[in-house]
């Protein structure tokens, strides 16, 4: 990799001037600078060194992705969980994330919006199916159906 050329400064601005902006991830970012017509081999560069320096980072815009969707979102972590791969996460990374942001409250919370926009009953053997095969884990399935 060779810092120094012209190529290599020119798409090294153009992704901090995008990491500025807003949080980035490694696919998104690759293909916003191959949008600005840089060649695959200097991003893949750029984004090696931008990694290395902790400036690009999957996890933590995994979580921060889904810190800003929880608090609104009414879909299911199946759902959240497709959604942060289909921005280039890998499962690994995107599952690590999805555990370690929804906490016990958050999921109920969430579980919580499921039914009220589907308009479910919890105690409805249906209903807790659909739950689990969206994601939501039986543990806190069962507790929110123990509170009522």
């Amino acid at each position: 990799m060779n810092l120094k050329t012209p190529a290599y400064a020119s798409a090294e601005q153009a992704a901090l001037r995008l990491i500025a902006r807003a949080e980035q991830n490694t696919a998104g970012l690759f293909r916003k600078l191959a949008a600005r017509k840089h060649s695959p081999s200097v991003i893949t560069d750029v984004l090696a060194r931008l990694v290395e320096t902790r400036l690009l980072d999957d996890e933590r815009y995994a979580r921060l992705w889904l810190k800003g969707r929880l608090a609104y979102s009414n879909k299911g972590p199946r759902f959240l969980l497709a959604s942060l791969q289909a921005r280039g996460i890998e499962r690994e990374t995107a599952k690590a994330a999805l555990n370690e942001t929804l906490g016990a409250d958050l999921e109920k919370n969430l579980i919580r919006r499921v039914l009220a926009r589907k308009k479910l009953d919890m105690n409805e053997e249906t209903t807790r199916r659909l739950l689990r095969y969206e994601g939501f884990t039986a543990d806190i399935i069962a507790e929110l159906r123990e509170e009522g």
